[in-house]
């Protein structure tokens, strides 16, 4: 009888971890193609490959409130957490038609990219009670995160970049120069919250009312004045740190993160404590 059990445990062991193999490995890659463009822009010397998710989506179709209303959240998982080479699309830049189908096949191989953008897709869909995600119910948990988490995560979004020749300091609000960029992926990551907080500090950075992005421009100025005696390096530095507790901190911002979670929370692959 106990063998009956130990075989049976184990069968419900093995079938649970081949069910998670195949949501990451095969849901939503059918539609990787209507998510996700790829284009190419010319000037008078170059041309350059630009990839992004589609903001254009018909309105009937189940995604668009996510690629039409939340383009942020996607750009953020597609230009941070891809890792298939962006160079073999140069090599075809020249014939669009093929571009865009070797801009999918390899999204569809990056097992990196799926990892987080299917997680994401999951939680959109659940949150619309589609059958695509909803036969998958139970298998996948919101993680838990507390409020000075998401506080923390949405700090380095305001990013020291470098220490001007004037020795004014460079700082950038942006998908690709941030606090998390170039740092390791460990289990305390956590990639969707980073790109919900870079959404909303994007979403709210140039809107009216909002207190915030005005401060962190007031301190720009005020932090490129201090530590004048130190080398850039050691500067730059203490100014990031300083920044990042400044706008941690920043009531206005919290106030707009709690808000948006509260409003998009049903999207979202995390749950506050």
């Amino acid at each position: 009888m106990k063998k009956v059990l130990y075989l049976l445990i184990a069968f419900i062991c093995n079938s649970i971890v081949s069910i998670a193999q195949n949501f990451n490995q095969i849901q939503f890659v059918d539609d990787y193609s209507k998510l996700f463009q790829v284009t190419v822009e010319k000037n008078k010397e170059s041309s350059f490959v630009f990839i992004f998710p589609n903001n254009k989506l018909d309105t009937s179709d189940v995604f668009s409130d996510l690629t039409n209303n939340n383009t942020l959240y996607l750009d953020y998982i597609l230009e941070n957490y891809s890792s298939f080479e962006r160079s073999k699309l140069v090599d075809y830049k020249n014939d669009i038609v093929r571009l865009k189908e070797v801009f999918i096949e390899e999204l569809k191989e990056d097992s990196y990219f799926q990892k987080n953008v299917n997680p994401l897709l999951y939680w959109y869909l659940n949150s619309k009670q589609r059958s695509g995600a909803g036969k998958n119910i139970g298998l996948l948990k919101k993680e838990k995160i507390s409020k000075e988490q998401l506080f923390t995560i949405a700090s380095k979004f305001f990013h020291a970049v470098m220490v001007k020749p004037d020795s004014s300091v460079y700082f950038k609000v942006c998908v690709g120069l941030n606090g998390f960029k170039g740092k390791p992926v460990t289990n305390e990551s956590h990639p969707l919250v980073e790109a919900f907080c870079f959404m909303t500090v994007m979403d709210f950075a140039q809107i009216g009312g909002t207190n915030y992005y005005q401060d962190f421009k007031l301190n720009v100025k005020k932090l490129s004045k201090e530590y004048l005696t130190l080398s850039s390096e050691q500067r730059l530095t203490l100014i990031r740190e300083k920044m990042y507790q400044i706008m941690e901190n920043n009531e206005d911002l919290k106030k707009i993160l709690l808000s948006e979670y509260e409003r998009k929370k049903n999207i979202l692959s995390f749950e506050l404590e």
